[in-house]
């Protein structure tokens, strides 16, 4: 019997394959083929057709199709054995439709089967418990669809009429994520920091020994407890160690152990993963995006070839489940006693809860399929990446299956006249689950664990070294980082395991925001669309309101709740708004009054920037504006800043003396920098450039005359043997070079910041042309070669702007995440793929360009 499976990835059919074709008990011949992906894609809802979807085949994914299409003919039954979850739900629903439509089902099985992990038995239990498509499931993923097409498609035309600003979008999940960031953003930029002092006693016992000091802080001073910040001045502070000095004297520098208390403290292992706590942990220890941590998993999750064997290496990483399987956890029980001791594991398994009400997510958590498989066992079949990521997820599990780590902790307080001093200290006591994983990533380290005290006897006398006064300030909450994000994104209810990655990828392309050292930073333009949204549709950026919506779909999946009710209440609403927002003026925020004319101040928008506005257009007299400096976040200008604006002096400025021969000077700043003008009495303009480090305020006619003296650009140099003539000149890039070759070819070559292209020497630019001769570059020089492979043309090249591969054809830049002398070949392939990819989408994109347009011209 010929059998064809589909699945979504062709690494994943290739691991399928092994399995099934060389079982024995497989029921005939299996060919799996893979979609690439969703074939649909949805250009449009009918809101008054039951929010039916209007699909179409997608361009890219018509051979997959038709391959698919091709082997069911001569196929006796359909497995659709796509990811387990609504987007893949949705696929097998697709595929089955469109097979369907092209009339090669008729008469033959079609079944569902899901596997959370892609191993031998996973999949055969799958093939022998066969389902059918979940309608739920569906119809979520489509309510969803159809809730982001309704907010997407209507919601962004709006914002770029009202912010005139070409290429923005706002969307149900990724506009209350950004806000997330801005507002995240403005509470670090609005934080005033607060001055506190601690007071410390660094101590030693007699010996002496560096392991016998320990450090103290002050608790009580003068009988009073200090509280966390309560000393708030340096001079406070030197009061308080004045004090203590005063008391140490009497008491010969020595302090008095008053109390000593000890204790066991136990620490539990942290839960195996789940796609929120993975994300933070593996886009930290990477140091790479969400996407692309994601991505690696992915990999494990479809298989690779491990000692000759195609193996799928864990569990499906799209889950907010905590729970293990029965088989696992006896698998890592059963391990963690032969490697480590029985002593390691609890009497009873440990159960972790998922808070989740979630059908679709609750699955397994993130684990290795087989704990056997340690990290060392399958190091050399995987590449650096993929090995930290496999042994993060291995450690994690298995850690979450043993015994408490358990330290034993002592308090001390330590006394002289009525000063007292507290100290804490940890050492480890039995290692329990630490054995394997020292601390968890998403969790911290205390650094008490670290600190230990020498052994102490209550009413002891321990000399004082020296007193550490400290200066300290609040610090702000920390920046969201990838990790953050997503885990506040989950407390929120906002999106969902499958969708984070992509949410954080959206906000980056539309240059919302930035990551810089894996801290998201808001852009002016991110700063603009959430003032907009939060002014106009508030309720769609609100936490609540998403993560609601985002409960009502998970009652969509679980078969509570018709999808019908959902988005009709959703788009009655919210198309009423639509209506009323179309109406409203363009977007504005109005800072006040202005005191000196009395006409309104207000914050505008244009092309992704702001700039001021005195007065409006509907005044008697014409409005005043003023430049925002690039970046600045609208939202954060206040209103004396604005006044500060309109009370300085700006450009153009016309000098009000002339130059001798009578022509009137005017300063202006011009799209690459600042420059000036003379106007003769005929009208005859002359332009002339201004050095950047110029105060065009501060500028007399003196330094006019001075500029005007100096020979004109571009200046010829002269020529030698070499050269036919080097002229020097001023672009906008700053001074350069242009140098013409005796067979007439040219090329340019930067000056120095320090050279100044009306007084710069013939042989301070040959000088100049040689050195950039000798650098790398296209005009000669050779790369050094960080890296190169046996029996490959790829190379690791260091280059003009930094690190990047190449196989003699394509370049690609190695990204800053990746240290370039420890790149594999595989994560060199990848990244030439990826531009290979980009180049031919923009090829592609261009041609169709073309023909539109020739098609336009042929039709006129």
């Amino acid at each position: 019997m010929n059998n064809l499976v589909v699945v979504e990835s062709p690494a994943k059919s290739k691991t399928i394959g092994k399995y099934l074709n060389n079982d024995s008990n497989s029921e005939g011949v299996y060919r799996i083929l893979a979609t690439g992906g969703h074939i649909y894609e949805s250009h449009k809802v009918d809101v008054n057709n039951d929010f039916k979807h209007e699909y179409q085949l997608i361009d890219s994914k018509r051979s997959a199709v038709k391959q698919i299409e091709k082997a069911m003919q001569s196929a006796d039954r359909l497995y659709l054995a796509t990811d387990p979850d609504r987007e893949g739900e949705a696929i097998s629903a697709h595929v089955k439709d469109y097979l369907i439509r092209r009339g090669v089902l008729k008469g033959k099985e079609v079944h569902r089967i899901v596997f959370y992990e892609v191993t031998r038995k996973a999949v055969l239990d799958s093939l022998s418990k066969p389902g059918e498509i979940s309608e739920t499931l569906v119809e979520a993923q489509q309510s969803r669809d159809a809730l982001d097409q309704l907010v997407g498609f209507n919601l962004s035309p709006l914002l770029i009429r009202k912010l005139r600003t070409p290429h923005i979008s706002a969307g149900r999940v990724q506009s209350p994520a950004l806000r997330l960031i801005v507002e995240r953003q403005r509470e670090i930029n609005q934080f005033i920091p607060v001055e506190f002092w601690t007071i410390g006693v660094e101590l030693s016992k007699e010996s002496n020994i560096d392991s016998n000091s320990f450090v103290a802080q002050l608790t009580y001073l003068s009988g009073k407890k200090v509280a966390k910040q309560g000393i708030t001045s340096q001079e406070a502070a030197n009061l308080a160690v004045a004090s203590i000095e005063s008391a140490l004297e009497q008491s010969e520098r020595k302090l008095k152990v008053a109390t000593i208390n000890r204790k066991d403290l136990k620490k539990r292992p942290p839960p195996p993963f789940k796609t929120s706590t993975f994300v933070q942990s593996a886009t930290q220890r990477l140091k790479r995006s969400a996407v692309d941590v994601t991505r690696i998993a992915q990999k494990l999750y479809e298989g690779l070839e491990i000692n000759g064997v195609q193996t799928g290496l864990i569990t499906y990483t799209r889950t907010d489940s905590l729970t293990l399987s029965t088989f696992a956890i006896g698998q890592i029980r059963e391990f963690v006693s032969k490697t480590y001791g029985s002593q390691h594991i609890p009497k009873s398994a440990r159960v972790y809860k998922t808070k989740s009400k979630s059908a679709q997510e609750a699955h397994e958590a993130i684990r290795p399929t087989d704990v056997n498989l340690t990290p060392d066992k399958v190091r050399s079949s995987l590449n650096q990446e993929q090995f930290a990521i496999y042994e993060l997820i291995w450690k994690r599990t298995v850690a979450s299956q043993m015994n408490d780590a358990i330290f034993d902790q002592v308090s001390v307080d330590l006394v002289v006249a009525d000063h007292r001093f507290h100290s804490t200290g940890s050492t480890l006591k039995y290692a329990g689950w630490q054995a394997v994983s020292k601390v968890s990533a998403d969790r911290g380290d205390d650094s008490e664990n670290n600190r230990t005290l020498p052994y102490i006897e209550e009413g002891e006398l321990i000399p004082v070294k020296k007193i550490k006064p400290e200066q300290h300030f609040t610090k702000p909450p920390p920046r969201y980082t990838t990790g953050s994000l997503v885990r506040q994104l989950e407390d929120f209810g906002i999106g969902r395991p499958s969708t984070w990655p992509t949410i954080i990828t959206k906000l980056q392309n539309r240059n919302y925001v930035t990551v810089e050292q894996q801290s998201f930073y808001a852009e002016s333009l991110g700063c603009i669309v959430v003032d907009y949204l939060n002014q106009h549709f508030s309720r769609y950026v609100d936490y609540g309101f998403t993560g609601t919506v985002e409960d009502k779909l998970d009652e969509i999946a679980r078969g509570e709740l018709n999808r019908l009710s959902v988005l009709g209440e959703f788009w009655e609403d919210f198309s009423a708004q639509l209506e009323t927002k179309l109406k409203a003026p363009a977007f504005e925020i109005s800072l006040g009054e202005d005191p000196d004319t009395t006409r309104e101040l207000l914050v505008k928008v244009r092309n992704g920037g702001s700039f001021l506005q005195l007065g409006r257009r509907t005044d008697t007299e014409k409005p005043i504006f003023r430049t925002l400096p690039k970046g600045t976040d609208p939202g954060s200008v206040s209103f004396e800043d604005a006044v500060e604006q309109f009370r300085s002096p700006v450009l153009p400025r016309t000098l009000k003396e002339k130059t001798r021969d009578g022509r009137v000077v005017e300063i202006k700043s011009g799209r690459y920098g600042l420059y000036f003008t003379c106007t003769d009495d005929e009208g005859k303009v002359e332009f002339f450039n201004l050095d950047s480090d110029i105060d065009p305020f501060a500028t007399t006619i003196e330094d006019i005359e001075s500029i005007l003296l100096l020979p004109k650009l571009p200046r010829s140099l002269g020529n030698s043997d070499e050269y036919k003539e080097v002229l020097a000149n001023r672009g906008r890039f700053g001074p350069y070079l242009s140098v013409i070759r005796t067979d007439g070819s040219k090329f340019n070559v930067s000056l120095g910041k320090n050279d100044n292209p009306t007084t710069v020497t013939l042989e301070r630019a040959i000088d100049v042309i040689n050195a950039s001769k000798s650098k790398s570059g296209p005009r000669g020089g050779q790369r050094s070669t960080i890296k190169s492979f046996e029996d490959s043309k790829v190379q690791v090249l260091d280059g003009r702007y930094g690190p990047y591969v190449t196989d003699g054809k394509i370049n690609a830049s190695v990204p800053p995440s990746l240290v370039a002398s420890e790149i594999s070949l595989e994560t060199c392939m990848e990244l030439l793929e990826k531009k290979r990819k980009s180049k031919s989408k923009k090829r592609t994109a261009s041609r169709k360009k073309n023909t539109t347009a020739k098609r336009r011209a042929k039709s006129t």
